[in-house]
């Protein structure tokens, strides 16, 4: 199977889980940047940095995916982008390997409280007479 954007071998340590034959430098962005932003060593992240557009790693680092990112890793690159999420966004983003059932619905009563509000602030608003 002929790929058009391989991705290079010496990301491996960063993809363990992934067979690296089979994924696309496009087409899976998110998965590996999510990896090599949190297992990678130094050339692996100046790779990443030098491969893919800053659009596209703010775009992964705002929008993270759940239970995949180190809480110190998160924090360096939402801090390197200038990026403000949720406490909720966070809880949820960070690998745990101690799951706390009261945590989680704390967050997910200030998940729904955050959604309320943000659907609250885009409403519409109407004159009354």
């Amino acid at each position: 199977m002929s790929r058009a954007h391989p991705v290079p071998t010496f990301l491996k340590p960063c993809l363990w889980s992934y067979d690296i034959r089979k994924l696309d430098l496009i087409a899976n962005a998110e998965t590996i940047l999510t990896q090599v932003l949190n297992y990678g060593n130094w050339r692996a992240v100046r790779w990443a940095l030098a491969t893919y557009e800053p659009a596209t790693i703010r775009q992964v680092v705002a929008h993270p995916r759940r239970g995949q990112w180190f809480p110190q890793v998160l924090n360096l690159w939402t801090r390197m982008y200038r990026i403000r999420l949720p406490s909720w966004l966070v809880t949820v983003a960070i690998r745990d390997v101690h799951p706390n059932p009261a945590r989680w619905k704390a967050t997910e009563r200030y998940r729904r409280r955050w959604a309320q509000r943000k659907h609250d602030l885009h409403q519409p608003k109407i004159r009354r007479r």
